[in-house]
C-alpha cells in the first residue's frame, strides 16, 4: 500500500457518510505529486460511481477566466487545481462533484477534507511500512499495530509534530536494537521505552476520565468567583448526559454541546486556566480527544485551524482579530470547539462588528478582583506551597493589598501582581533560615517590601 492509498481509503470511508453523492472534497497541504495523484484517483472513482462521462469532467487550474465554462457543467465534475478562491462554490456545488487541490485548508461545511501532509499521522505510519520494506526488515504484528496506535496518539496529544525524519530516526534505532540482541524481526522489545511509557500514559488516562471530570469540578470550585463557570460546567455535563442516554435509545438529539465560549477579562484575571478547564472537561465527556488546546498563531491562522478541527481539538484564540470571524464561524459550523480570551477592548470590537455572533456565545466576564479576593489568591499560592501565615504577615499583606488595589497597581494583571508579592516574600522566608521555617513572618513581609520599593 502507498501513501496515495492511505489518503484514498480514507477518502472512500468519508464518502459512505456524506448523504450527497456530489460531495465537495478538499485536498490540501504542500502541493506534491501525491495530491495530484489522490484527485486523479477520486476523479476516477466518482466517474464509475456516479457514470459521469469524460466530458463533464472539468479542470480548472489557478484562474477562473473562464467562469462561464464551470456554469454549463451539470451532473459533472469541476476540478479545481491550485486554486484558493472559491466564493463561487455555492452556487455550483448542487448539481456537481467539486473536488479542491489547495495549499491552504478551505473550511465548506460538510465538505470531505483531505490533510496531505508529511506530519500526517496515517502518512506517517505509511513511511514506517515502506521503510521496512526497503531495508527488508520484518515486524511482528504486535509491534507495528502498536506503532500505528502511536503515531495517531502523538498527533492527538502533543502540540509539537513528528515528521517522516523522526520516523527514519525510530526506525534505526529498532534495527539496531534489534541487531544488538540478535532477533530476526523487530518486535515490541525494540521500541524505546520512553514511546511505550507515552503510550501508557495516554492509554491509563483514556481510561479514568471521570477523574479528569472530578478534578476540573473540584478545581473550578477552588477559583475564586468560580459559581458562574462551575454552574455552566454542571448544566453543560447534566445536559450532555442526558444527551447520551437519549443516543442510546435512538432518541432525537436534545442538547448543543459545540458553543463558542467567549471569555473576557483583563490579563491575569485567570482566562487561561478556565481555558484549560474547558478543555480538559470537554476531552472527559468525550467531546474533543486530547485535554491539550491548539493555540492560534497570526503566521500560521488557517493551518492551526484546520489542524485543530482534523484532530478534534479545542482551539483556543488568545491574539483576537476581527478578520478571523468569517473562518471562525465556518469550522464552528462544521463542529469545531472554539474558545476566545478576549481583553474588555476585544470584546467591545466583536460586538461592534458582529452581534450576532456574540449572542449565539456564552460569555464569561472575569472582572478585576477585589483586595479580598487577591488575599484569596494569596493564600491558595501559601497552600499550595504547604506555607502557613501567621496572624500579623495577614494583616500586613491585606494592608498592602489594599494599598495596591487603590494605587491601581493590581490593574491589567492582578494575578500576577500576587504571585511576584509571595515570591517577594517566599524569598525573604528562605533567606531567614530559621524557625518557623514553614511560616511566614512579618518580619518576611516587611523585608521584601523595604528590598522592592519603587
Amino acid at each position: 500500500m502507498t501513501r496515495v492509498d492511505t489518503y484514498f481509503e480514507y477518502y472512500q470511508d468519508a464518502y459512505q457518510n456524506v448523504n450527497d453523492p456530489y460531495p465537495v472534497i478538499v485536498i490540501h497541504g504542500p502541493f506534491e505529486i501525491e495530491n495530484s495523484e489522490l484527485s486523479h484517483r477520486i476523479i476516477d472513482d466518482l466517474k464509475n460511481k456516479l457514470s459521469i462521462p469524460d466530458e463533464n469532467v472539468k479542470t480548472f487550474n489557478h484562474t477562473l477566466s473562464n467562469l462561464e465554462e464551470i456554469k454549463q457543467c451539470q451532473n459533472g465534475i469541476l476540478y479545481l487545481d491550485h486554486i484558493n478562491n472559491i466564493d463561487f462554490i455555492s452556487h455550483y456545488q448542487k448539481n456537481n462533484a467539486i473536488i479542491i487541490n489547495s495549499i491552504k485548508p478551505i473550511p465548506i461545511k460538510k465538505a470531505i477534507s483531505l490533510w496531505v501532509s508529511n506530519k500526517n499521522p496515517q502518512y506517517l505510519f505509511q513511511v514506517f511500512k515502506e521503510l521496512l520494506d526497503t531495508q527488508q526488515e520484518a515486524i511482528d504484528n504486535d509491534a507495528l499495530r502498536w506503532l500505528q496506535r502511536y503515531f495517531e496518539i502523538y498527533s492527538l496529544q502533543m502540540d509539537d509534530e513528528i515528521d517522516c525524519q523522526d520516523v527514519e530516526d525510530l526506525f534505526q534505532k529498532m534495527v539496531i536494537h534489534r541487531i544488538d540482541k540478535g532477533t530476526k524481526q523487530l518486535s515490541m522489545k525494540d521500541i524505546p521505552q520512553v514511546l511505550i511509557k507515552f503510550v501508557d500514559d495516554f492509554l491509563d488516562k483514556e481510561m479514568h476520565k471521570e477523574n479528569i471530570l472530578d478534578d476540573v469540578l473540584n478545581q473550578v470550585q477552588t477559583l475564586v468567583r468560580s459559581q458562574p463557570i462551575a454552574d455552566y460546567m454542571n448544566d453543560f455535563l447534566f445536559r450532555y448526559r442526558i444527551e447520551q442516554q437519549m443516543k442510546e435509545k435512538h432518541l432525537s438529539r436534545s442538547y448543543d454541546t459545540n458553543t463558542i465560549v467567549l471569555i473576557v477579562g483583563n490579563p491575569g484575571t485567570g482566562k487561561t486556566l478556565v481555558s484549560q478547564l474547558f478543555a480538559k472537561l470537554y476531552y472527559a465527556c468525550d467531546i474533543i480527544n486530547s485535554d491539550k488546546v491548539i493555540l492560534n498563531d497570526s503566521n500560521e491562522e488557517d493551518a492551526l485551524l484546520e489542524k485543530a478541527y482534523q484532530l478534534n481539538r479545542l482551539f483556543v484564540i488568545e491574539d483576537f482579530k476581527p478578520t478571523q470571524i468569517e473562518k471562525l464561524v465556518d469550522y464552528h459550523q462544521k463542529g469545531l470547539k472554539i474558545l476566545l480570551n478576549l481583553t474588555q477592548e476585544q470584546y467591545k470590537q466583536l460586538e461592534t462588528i458582529d452581534n450576532a455572533f456574540v449572542r449565539k456565545s456564552k460569555l464569561f466576564y472575569l472582572s478585576d478582583f477585589t483586595p479580598n479576593e487577591l488575599y484569596q489568591l494569596f493564600e491558595q499560592i501559601c497552600d499550595q506551597n504547604q506555607l502557613i501565615l501567621s496572624n500579623e504577615a495577614k494583616a500586613s499583606i491585606k494592608t498592602i493589598l489594599v494599598l495596591a488595589y487603590k494605587e491601581g497597581k493590581t490593574q491589567k494583571g492582578n494575578i500576577y501582581f500576587v504571585r511576584r508579592l509571595f515570591e517577594m516574600i517566599n524569598l525573604k522566608r528562605y533567606q531567614r533560615q530559621s524557625d518557623p521555617f514553614y511560616e511566614i513572618l512579618l518580619e518576611d513581609v516587611l523585608l521584601a517590601i523595604e528590598e522592592n520599593k519603587e
